[in-house]
């Protein structure tokens, strides 16, 4: 969108309306046309990029609770057996463990996203440098 602001401010502080010629109009409509075709060609993509980033995290959520699955069916057969004091301890440890491994996961998920603002603000900050170049 950083092209039709340019382009807009442009037509605003560029020329004064009286001295401009019917082609001239014409020229920059089509200057405004083709930055708010780029602005959505830009909209598009960083939509794009934002949704393969969320179909990243939302597989691995899938995969870490999976996981989390898998040991707690686990440690729940691992049970049998044991005396009632070895099961509660057990239990009681793996849900321990399991709390700080969610907690890990969640700084993990947090870390990717403030990773993934930063990256999208650089580049959006990139293209309107080039765009603002004359």
């Amino acid at each position: 969108m950083g092209t039709v602001w340019i382009l807009a401010g442009a037509l605003a502080a560029g020329a004064r309306a009286a001295t401009l010629s019917d082609a001239a109009i014409e020229q920059r409509k089509s200057e405004l046309s083709a930055a708010y075709r780029a602005a959505e060609d830009e909209a598009e993509a960083e939509f794009r990029d934002s949704m393969a980033f969320q179909t990243r995290l939302k597989d691995e959520r899938l995969e870490f609770e999976r996981r989390l699955l898998a040991d707690r069916e686990a440690m729940l057969d691992a049970l049998k057996g044991l005396s009632p004091t070895q099961r509660q301890r057990v239990y009681d440890d793996f849900y321990v463990q399991e709390a700080r491994r969610r907690q890990e996961f969640r700084a993990r998920v947090a870390e990717l996203k403030a990773s993934f603002r930063r990256r999208a603000l650089d580049e959006r900050a990139a293209r309107r440098a080039v765009q603002s170049r004359p």
